[in-house]
């Protein structure tokens, strides 16, 4: 990179554009989809870090430290996908597939770059939230949720031993199908989505869990072609599914 005109640039000049152009902008940034076959990274832009040597010891941590981190690892959708006749608990299973494939992935992400990341969003998938399930549902997917994020021998988050947990907080979230639209006609229903801190303290995860129900409700309220019978889910059996949630989140 001797000749080259950014090597005339100043330090300060060159990693404003290098930031900029391995930077994903968005609340998810780097989108991570774990499936049977490994790992999906579709818009990591990576192609400045492999031109040379040079280049690549200036922008590969850059790389971390600048970007969000989105790992989805549908562990919601399996469980779904596992139900058998006795319901939830024939799902139990499927929790454990997802959990091999995130810490699979963390453990090539590297302790270092962990410790650079900006941030990063567990995403649990989505849930079916109809009033027979919840309960058993949420036990089972917290329960994986929490082991998931635990300390472990074999936990690249969080070792038991050794130095400190790569990742001082993570950020769940997981969204939820109102059930109550399907037994009818096919009607708008607000967006419903979860994100939490965790790791940061109950109190801070009691108020980002909070915040998640208002904006929940805030988007009920100003949506005029939601049906009586969706509102009235929202107001009953969503309201009891968030103290299921709370509860599950800060005591488990």
């Amino acid at each position: 990179m001797d000749d080259s005109p950014l090597r005339r640039l100043s330090a300060e000049l060159r990693n404003r554009i290098y930031e900029l152009a391995l930077h994903v902008p968005g609340r998810s940034g780097i989108k991570v989809r774990l499936g049977k076959r490994g790992a999906q990274v579709k818009n990591a832009p990576l192609a400045l870090t492999k031109v040379c040597r040079e280049i690549r010891a200036d922008t590969v941590k850059m790389f971390y430290a600048v970007n969000s981190f989105t790992v989805y690892t549908k562990m919601f959708d399996e469980m779904e996908e596992e139900e058998g006749t006795d319901g939830p608990m024939d799902a139990a299973g499927a929790a454990e597939m997802p959990i091999d494939r995130t810490w699979s992935w963390f453990a090539q992400f590297g302790e270092k770059n962990a410790r650079m990341a900006k941030r990063v969003i567990i995403n649990l998938g989505t849930l079916d939230a109809n009033e027979g399930n919840a309960g058993g549902w949420l036990t089972i997917a917290w329960g994986a949720t929490t082991y998931l994020t635990s300390p472990s021998e074999d936990n690249p988050l969080f070792p038991t031993a050794g130095p400190a947990p790569a990742f001082s907080t993570i950020t769940i979230t997981f969204n939820i199908d109102p059930q109550p639209c399907h037994s009818g006609p096919k009607v708008p229903k607000p967006y419903v989505s979860y994100r939490f801190r965790r790791g940061s303290g109950e109190a801070a995860t009691r108020r980002d869990l909070q915040r998640s129900l208002d904006l929940i409700m805030e988007r009920v309220e100003m949506d005029e072609e939601l049906t009586d019978e969706v509102c009235h889910w929202y107001d009953t059996v969503f309201v009891d599914w968030h103290k299921i949630i709370v509860r599950m989140v800060t005591e488990g």
